[in-house]
């Protein structure tokens, strides 16, 4: 059972309505190896593909929202300026 308390006072609550803390996906990541690849089709501001990436696990993620995805690139780039981004399998620079 997942004992964290909800956080809607994170840097990303202005942005999203949906938005939870970290520890929430790092804990559901806990189950999974690193060599499964984790699927997020409602990525938001993308919390679990940021808590993927820390824990050593690809992470695709779908966003239909151009507003969202551009928060989400800024936010990997941010995190590991080194990733390869794409979007609609075109990489983004």
């Amino acid at each position: 059972i997942y004992r964290g308390t909800p956080n809607r006072n994170n840097q990303f609550s202005n942005v999203h309505a949906g938005t939870f803390p970290i520890d929430l996906p790092e804990w559901a990541l806990q189950f999974t190896k690193e060599t499964n690849i984790i699927l997020d089709q409602f990525l938001g501001t993308g919390t679990t593909m940021v808590a993927s990436h820390q824990l050593k696990r690809k992470c695709y993620g779908m966003e239909l929202d151009p507003k969202y995805c551009q928060v989400i690139i800024d936010r990997m780039k941010k995190l590991d300026p080194s990733l390869v981004i794409k979007r609609n399998g075109e990489t983004v620079k």
